[in-house]
Order: C-alpha cells, then structure tokens, then sequence
C-alpha cells in the first residue's frame, strides 16, 4: 500500500532530511517518494569476477599456471627439442624421396622424321609428345585420344606413375634419360599428331624387370613406334645425356 506523500510528509520533522529514514513504514514510504533517504538507498549489486570453467587438474591450466616460472634453461629445453624433432622429419623425408628413384638407367631417343605431322598444305610441323610410365597399361590402351589429352590423370588413376611432357620439331633427334619410378612395368608414348584419325598416336612397351633399358622412339610422319636401340635404327650420332640433338 502506497501512502500519498501530502497526507504523510508533514509527519517528518524538516531538520531530519539529511538523517537516516526512520524505521516506520509511513516515514520510509514518504522519504523514498521525496527522494530523502539517499543513505539507506539500495545500491545496485557488485558484478562478482568471472570464474575459469577450466578444471583445476586440466593441463593446459597447469601450464598457464606454470608460465611465470618458466626459466631461461625450460624455454632452451624445448628448443632443443623442437630442432631435434624438425631434423628427424627432415631426414625422413629425404629417406622417402630417395627411395621413389629405382638404381636404373632408361635411355630414350627420340628420332622426328623430316616429314614430321604434316599440315593440310603438307608442310611438316612440331608436334606434343608425352611419355608415360605406367603400373598397368589397359586404361591407356582402350582409352581414345581426346579423352587421354585432356583428363590423363583421371583416366589413369593410380595407374600413372610419372609423365614427361615435350615439343619435338621435325627432324629433330633427342636423347632423354627419365628416372624410374618403383612399380612401373610399361613406357607409353602419346603423340598429339594433326590428322588424329588416321594417324597412330599411342605406343605402348613392357618394361624389363631388370637390367638398362635402352630404346629408340620412331615418330614418323604420322605414326609411332618404339623399339630397342640396335644397329638399323641407330643412324646419325647420339649424345649421351639430355641434350638436343640436332641433325
């Protein structure tokens, strides 16, 4: 029940207005309506400080707990250990990127006619040359030439090892020494020619399981052929190695 304040003010005596309100339920209505008692007005309570929601025995609360006594010879430990861990994994991974070359040669040459991918004038022109090595070889044989061209990885799958991808000139002999990659059993040859339709664009030989191997690409004017290096294919000098060879 509220009390109007002209029917209760004139109750209080005026000197007692800076005093505390008295304890009567009439004066304290009448003192908090006038705004009088400043002294017993309720204040608005403290916020109390946030608690960590982090379990005392958690880790990570030890360690930031442990942050401020950390000592120059902690913080020496673990970079020592850092740096023994980051050379560990270093020298591993030199390891696995030495294993993924098998300890044999393969000499490719490879030998363009002059008459090499003739045009529609019948002028010879250069030509795309990729050299696939290969674990299986059905998907590249049964595969056509467009889709081979441009999705040979999807195609392939894990059947594809390594490619190596050239321009040759007509005319134009080279001497090529790829790197043998573990699991692969066949060389494939795709020869991006113009006339497409009537050429043989695909080459496929099986790998030996041992010993160099040493063998001669034929890219004629529209076709290819691969075949072991021997006295009839062999005209013309070769270098060793990877240089261009010009005739």
């Amino acid at each position: 029940m509220r009390w109007p304040v002209s029917t209760c003010w004139p109750a209080i005596p005026p000197w007692t207005a800076g005093w505390p309100c008295w304890r009567t339920p009439i004066r304290w209505a009448c003192a908090r309506r006038a705004g009088r008692c400043r002294a017993t007005a309720r204040r608005p309570r403290a916020t109390p400080p946030r608690q960590s929601t982090t379990p005392a025995g958690c880790p990570r609360r030890r360690a930031w707990q442990r942050q401020g006594a950390r000592t120059p010879m902690h913080e020496c430990r673990r970079l020592a250990a850092r740096l023994l861990t980051t050379s560990c994994l270093l020298a591993c991974l030199a390891a696995c990127g030495t294993a993924d070359v098998v300890d044999r040669d393969i000499h490719l040459r490879l030998k363009a006619a002059p008459d090499l991918n003739p045009d529609g004038a019948g002028r010879p022109s250069p030509v795309i040359v990729r050299i696939y090595e290969l674990a299986q070889s059905d998907d590249f044989c049964q595969a056509n030439f467009f889709d081979l061209y441009d999705n040979d990885k999807r195609i392939l799958g894990k059947d594809l090892l390594s490619r190596s991808v050239l321009a040759v000139r007509p005319g134009q002999r080279l001497a090529l020494r790829p790197s043998l990659v573990p699991g692969a059993r066949y060389l494939a040859v795709l020869v991006a020619y113009r006339d497409i339709y009537r050429a043989r664009w695909r080459a496929v030989v099986g790998l030996p399981d041992s010993g160099d191997v040493d063998w001669v690409v034929t890219l004629a004017a529209g076709s290819v052929a691969v075949a072991e290096r021997d006295g009839k294919n062999d005209l013309g000098s070769w270098k060793e190695g990877i240089d261009v060879l010009e005739q």
